[in-house]
């Protein structure tokens, strides 16, 4: 997975059109790669600096890049995959609340918990215990 979104970046490196004149599918190519390797990847996962230094790709452009594809900042996206992954980790229920802030790539547990309630409106135990019922 590494080596392919190393590979698409060095495609889109050699292209004399430039990173954002780049053809369309290229572009969208590019960014599915970013994405799956969010997904695959989020307890490694600090910061978008951390994706851009992977993907090859200079912090602002991918930035200007992923919005422009998307729809929304790396930065929100970031934030809901993370809180989707605790969703699956909570209705699972084998690890416990600060584990779960750890495993998607929270550094502090309290931002973790933060994140998650204001995302989803409860706190991580409440969100539990509604699937409980």
């Amino acid at each position: 997975m590494a080596r392919r979104l190393r590979v698409v970046a060095a495609m889109a490196l050699r292209s004399h059109a430039g990173v954002l004149g780049l053809g369309c599918e290229l572009m969208d190519r590019r960014i599915s790669l970013v994405k799956e390797f969010i997904e695959n990847n989020l307890h490694e996962v600090r910061n978008i600096e951390d994706i851009a230094r992977h993907a090859n790709i200079a912090y602002d452009t991918l930035k200007k890049v992923f919005r422009r594809t998307e729809g929304l900042p790396l930065s929100r996206y970031l934030t809901l995959a993370r809180v989707a992954k605790m969703k699956a980790l909570l209705a699972d229920g084998k690890l416990k609340c600060f584990e779960i802030c750890y495993q998607v790539g929270f550094e502090r547990e309290d931002t973790g918990s933060k994140v998650f309630k204001r995302e989803t409106g409860l706190t991580m135990v409440e969100f539990r215990n509604t699937l409980l019922r």
